[in-house]
């Protein structure tokens, strides 16, 4: 843990998707930049694959079905726009192995490079927590 407390350049992605399944799809990409600690700049964007939310997905995360046909754009557009926001930084997330999953099928799907994952420095700060309060 040492190690991560030292970063002064990274990126906290969110990418929230239809279920808490790797089948699901993408229905927002989010990343926040810090930099000496300090919050920089934002990236938000909403995913329309045509995906139809359950009532439950929409309450929980608070995105409707309506907000992602008006305001969402095509997963190509907004994967590339994600990349090109977090390309040249640290990552950190929540849920590592859920977002590597996912991104690797999304990419396989869509035929989208996967820029993110291959020599990539990943900080997944729940296992980072879990794994320090044991």
């Amino acid at each position: 843990m040492q190690e991560y407390l030292h970063i002064q350049y990274f990126t906290v992605i969110d990418i929230c998707t239809s279920s808490l399944s790797t089948d699901s799809e993408i229905i927002s990409f989010a990343a926040l930049r810090f930099e000496n600690g300090v919050p920089t700049d934002r990236f938000f964007e909403y995913v329309n694959s045509g995906v139809v939310l359950s009532d439950s997905v929409s309450d929980i995360l608070g995105i409707t079905n309506n907000t992602l046909k008006k305001y969402g754009t095509t997963m190509e557009d907004a994967y590339w726009q994600f990349i090109e926001f977090c390309y040249d930084s640290e990552l950190v997330t929540a849920h590592y192995n859920f977002d590597i999953k996912l991104i690797e099928r999304i990419c396989k799907e869509y035929d989208l490079p996967t820029v993110l994952i291959g020599e990539r420095d990943f900080v997944d700060f729940l296992e980072m927590y879990s794994n320090n309060i044991r």
